[in-house]
């Protein structure tokens, strides 16, 4: 029954495989949470249907489309409620002396380790929160934006995943 109200509600399919596995003996293999056979980008979408990009409200979607334009970068940024990488909340501020492919980078005010910049890959441009240059990001936002997202911010993961 529980499963059926997963399907109707649209659950990812990996949470609807994890809630099989309770009903699995102890001691017998349980069912993976993507099936072996799917593409990375069918990884991510089964496990989270890019929900992250769905939770925006309308204010937030107004705020990324006025992030396009050519304004100055916000002075401050605050990360608040990671909880993958607590280490990484807290203030930082602009690095008036460094870019990242034309746009601000940010570095933390406290002296702990900790950067918000813009990055390039094969896929194309995302921000990305890390220990420094060079670092692999621990924290991506692949929004087009000219200035760090409020929202939609995803863990990395090994060989550049995300969750």
């Amino acid at each position: 029954r529980v499963v059926g109200i997963l399907g109707q509600r649209g659950a990812p399919v990996a949470q609807i495989r994890a809630t099989l596995n309770l009903a699995i003996p102890r001691g017998d293999a349980a069912i993976p949470l993507v099936p072996p056979s799917t593409t990375e980008p069918e990884e991510v979408s089964a496990m989270y249907q890019d929900e992250a990009l769905d939770d925006d409200s309308e204010a937030e979607e107004e705020a990324d489309r006025s992030n396009m334009t050519r304004e100055a970068p916000p002075d401050r940024l605050e990360m608040a409620s990671c909880k993958a990488h607590p280490h990484l909340n807290g203030s930082y501020e602009v690095d008036a002396e460094t870019t990242s492919y034309g746009r601000a980078t940010y570095k933390r005010r406290d002296g702990e380790r900790g950067m918000v910049h813009y990055k390039r890959d094969g896929k194309g441009g995302f921000w990305a929160v890390s220990l420094g240059f060079g670092e692999e990001p621990l924290l991506v936002n692949r929004r087009d934006a000219r200035h760090p997202p409020r929202v939609g911010w995803l863990v990395s993961l090994e060989r550049g995943r995300t969750q």
